[in-house]
């Protein structure tokens, strides 16, 4: 009877399946051989419950095949219940060579993955921060595309997320959403995650970090007046910064941005740098301000916007530091040498110089300088007062940075070496 029936016989036919999988490379990623309970289902039916064992080590692709009797017709969805407490993320999944996506399947629960390929494909592409938090896992970020007309359903975009990596998702809707506006990413877990750049189908949003439980809504770059923001972090043992949490507004002439996160490489002696864009017509360029939102500590050797030297600075746990554009009043050029005995170093910021002169003194001004051992530093500092010839250098040691030097000059003018000691005041001459 068997060899009589037609292929599309029901009831007779067995239909073969064959799962395969690419598991994700996170650190919780890997699933147990066993107890992912999958469901087939198709356009006349379902399948019934099998449990597909394979392998499910870290990173490894893994397979398995189930014979079943109904004719289900052309296969529709996969329902995956995962019977333990065994949580597992695939990166990909496919039955007879039809594509699923990849998903996470949290214990005892069941999860439904629709066939790609159905509505309109967005392809999602990121990059992952270097900073020793950036790392997410490889699901649980939730996406929704926000375009001029409306916005697509919630998908969790399953990819890579691993510190420096490159990963990506591509999801389908049915929704007419327009032209693509906005990303809001919804953190569903406990998962910082930080992303130097994200792009939707080609289209910049820039970069982000986002906290546990909580969205985040990206624009589309490029709408607005353009800021490239450059820094060089420092050198020195607690200089280096995380890649997100400081909110940069550029101050000008006729008013102000709004705040943003410069998302960038903050290790240390690393160069990094990020564009924001804005709508406010600021004028020229005179201050930037900067809060940190957290408590990341992070100095800087040198600051630019859009090529205007800002110096650099030290921004301290929960503060705002007001820079100003360099070059305005008196310049001041100061070089030093830093001991080389055991506890001659220093921190990058955190000394005040006030440069004294025959008619008065400038104002304290924090030398931003590499102060390792052995190393040279020099920082440029701009003061409006007429001090007339420079004879003194008072130096305020604002925190617990003892620090020693053997030689200091400025603007070519040589003065004594000497230590700083914690929240004190020396002068040399």
């Amino acid at each position: 009877k068997l060899e009589a029936c037609d292929a599309n016989c029901e009831g007779e036919r067995n239909t073969h399946y064959t799962i395969q999988f690419e598991n994700g490379k996170g650190d919780w990623d890997a699933g147990d051989t066993a107890g992912y309970i999958f469901t087939i289902v198709g356009s006349k039916g379902e399948t019934a419950p099998f449990d597909c064992s394979a392998t499910r080590s870290q990173g490894a692709t893994g397979e398995c095949t189930m014979e079943d009797v109904p004719d289900i017709g052309n296969i529709k969805e996969v329902k995956i219940y995962n019977s333990g407490d065994n949580y597992w993320c695939f990166l990909s999944l496919t039955i007879n060579e039809l594509n699923f996506g990849g998903k996470c399947v949290d214990d005892y629960l069941t999860e439904t993955l629709s066939l790609a390929g159905e509505g309109i494909e967005y392809n999602i592409l990121h990059e992952t921060g270097t900073g020793d938090w950036d790392a997410g896992n490889t699901g649980g970020y939730i996406f929704t595309i926000v375009g001029t007309k409306d916005e697509t359903a919630a998908h969790d975009c399953t990819s890579k997320r691993e510190l420096e990596s490159t990963g990506g998702c591509t999801i389908w809707d049915d929704a007419d959403i327009g032209e693509i506006k906005e990303v809001k990413i919804y953190n569903s877990g406990d998962n910082y995650w930080c992303f130097l750049s994200l792009s939707v189908n080609g289209l910049d949003f820039g970069g982000k970090c986002v906290d546990d439980y909580l969205t985040e809504t990206l624009s589309l770059a490029g709408e607005g007046i353009e800021y490239n923001i450059l820094h060089e972090t420092g050198t020195g043992d607690w200089d280096a910064g995380n890649t997100g949490g400081y909110i940069f507004t550029i101050v000008g002439t006729k008013g102000e941005t709004a705040a943003h996160d410069c998302t960038s490489k903050r290790e240390l002696e690393s160069t990094g740098g990020c564009t924001i864009w804005d709508d406010a017509d600021i004028g020229e360029i005179k201050e930037v301000k900067i809060y940190n939102s957290g408590d990341n500590y992070w100095c800087f050797l040198s600051l630019s916007v859009n090529g205007l030297d800002f110096g650099g600075k030290c921004v301290d746990d929960y503060l705002t530091e007001t820079l100003s554009v360099a070059g305005e009043g008196v310049e001041y050029n100061i070089i030093h040498e830093t001991g080389t005995e055991k506890w001659d170093a220093g921190s990058t910021g955190g000394y005040m110089f006030t440069i004294v002169g025959s008619n008065g003194e400038t104002s304290p001004h924090d030398c931003t300088a590499s102060r390792a051992l052995g190393s040279t530093g020099t920082c440029t500092i701009w003061d409006d007062a007429d001090i007339g010839e420079i004879k003194e250098v008072k130096i305020y040691n604002s925190g617990d940075n003892y620090w020693c030097f053997s030689s200091l000059t400025v603007n070519d003018l040589a003065f004594e070496g000497g230590c700083s000691d914690d929240y004190t005041t020396e002068v040399f001459q």
